[in-house]
């Protein structure tokens, strides 16, 4: 009744990656946790050309592209930087954590890794203190240049986002959806 029809019976969902690759040939991973950066992405070169018009739009979003096209390069890349002292984190849990926080920030995760008191008096941490616990790989995941980058465009994309639906749908913009946070 509410659509989901393909939870039932033979699908591409269904059978491993690298058949999936198969079957569908040279295109894009679209999944939960890659399409928000994706989706965002399609909107990169309009915006770099608005932004800087002499520039080419992959080198203004050159972070986000890397996580979208080369996700393997992006993950390593971070997890150097992010455990580079010795440490018992498996790789596989190192790049679940670095992939959840890549994904809270694409969804407009605060960058600190300070929490607050709420006006309940409860302490509440932002998203990436409670993703990755430790305060020296997150102090490391927030200093790495990649995630830096990828930080700022993201907030670009954004901005950009939020200013078109401000013009194009102001009532829903202005409306009760949207919160001040």
């Amino acid at each position: 009744p509410f659509g989901r029809t393909y939870y039932s019976g033979l699908s591409v969902q269904n059978v491993n990656k690298e058949l999936r690759r198969a079957m569908l040939g040279d295109c894009w991973e679209y999944d939960l946790r890659s399409s928000v950066v994706t989706w965002k992405m399609t909107f990169a070169k309009e915006l770099a050309d608005q932004l800087y018009p002499t520039k080419e739009w992959g080198r203004v979003f050159w972070a986000s592209r890397i996580y979208s096209e080369d996700r393997a390069d992006f993950m390593r890349d971070v997890r150097k930087e992010m455990f580079a002292a010795p440490n018992q984190v498996p790789v596989e849990l190192q790049e679940k954590l670095i992939k959840e926080a890549v994904t809270a920030i694409s969804f407009g995760a605060r960058a600190k890794g300070a929490g607050w008191r709420s006006q309940d008096g409860d302490w509440t941490n932002p998203a990436l203190v409670d993703i990755i616990k430790n305060g020296v790989q997150r102090h490391a995941f927030l200093s790495s240049v990649l995630i830096q980058n990828f930080i700022k465009e993201q907030s670009l994309l954004d901005n950009y986002l939020a200013s078109g639906m401000k013009e194009v749908l102001p009532m829903l913009y202005f409306g009760p959806l949207i919160t001040r946070n």
